[in-house]
């Protein structure tokens, strides 16, 4: 599941669960979207830790 809108609030590339990973923030909430090399979402993590989507890492 992606964000659904919301302002990027950090990035960083070469994370350990991804190639790049973009902290979305929205309605007070923080939500790090992970992304391979395609810019493919490939995982979310809500600011709780619950993990909505982990289809692995693409580095």
């Amino acid at each position: 599941m992606e964000t659904g809108g919301g302002r990027v609030t950090d990035t960083e590339v070469g994370d350990e669960e991804s190639y790049y990973e973009v902290e979305v923030t929205q309605d007070g909430k923080e939500t790090d979207v992970q992304l391979n090399r395609a810019f493919e979402v490939v995982g979310t993590e809500a600011e709780d830790g619950d993990e909505d989507k982990d289809e692995g890492s693409e580095n």
